[in-house]
């Protein structure tokens, strides 16, 4: 639980997923769905200042389930990243990676279960979930763990793995972007939210 920890100097992953609210859609079908993203939503808007709440409202109106599949998706990711702020700002080293590799399967949305498929090498869950898994993605993923686990330092070398570019992974506030066939680590705010003023809400909720 990030929120109990005392102690200074810890070294955390956090991993943030793009696409993970359409998942539940997928196990729960539409009317449910839809019933939750309702709820979920309206739940958010009493917790929001009025100003950030009206942009919601804007963001939201048409196409109203998937702008407010949307929105929840970009208020989870804006969770996270306000645990990451934290952490860090308690002398914490954390490092932060956004798995925005897309689905084949047009609304299947790929999230967490498609992370876990990286991490294990496993294709045939990945493909169960709409992915086809590049076998690079896989490779990196568990060294960059396997080295974390070490307490290596979190950087692939030229040739380290065969085809693959040196990759520096950075603390926070910068992150590890997986996307289809691609790493890069940069600012990762710009991927955060479409959503004016929803950013800084989370930083000044932080900063009291």
């Amino acid at each position: 639980n990030y929120h109990n920890v005392t102690n200074k100097g810890i070294d955390f992953i956090i991993g943030i997923p793009s696409d993970e609210v359409q998942i539940y859609k997928s196990f729960v079908g539409e009317e449910i769905y839809k019933k939750f993203l309702t709820e979920r939503v309206n739940g958010i808007l009493l917790f929001l200042d009025k100003n950030t709440a009206q942009a919601v409202q804007n963001y939201i109106n048409t196409p109203e389930i998937d702008a407010k599949a949307k929105f929840c998706e970009q208020w989870n990711a804006l969770t996270m990243y306000s645990d990451a702020m934290q952490l860090t700002a308690a002398g914490n080293n954390v490092r932060v990676f956004y798995w925005k590799v897309k689905p084949l399967i047009e609304n299947l949305g790929a999230g967490t279960v498609a992370v876990a498929s990286a991490f294990l090498g496993n294709k045939k869950s990945s493909q169960m979930y709409g992915n086809v898994l590049d076998s690079n993605i896989s490779k990196i993923f568990q060294t960059f763990m396997k080295k974390f686990m070490k307490g290596d330092a979190l950087q692939l070398y030229n040739n380290e793995i065969k085809g693959v570019d040196a990759i520096d992974w950075e603390e926070f506030p910068k992150a590890l972007i997986i996307s289809d066939k691609n790493f890069q680590c940069e600012l990762i705010e710009n991927h955060l939210t479409e959503i004016k003023g929803l950013l800084e809400f989370f930083k000044n909720i932080i900063g009291k």
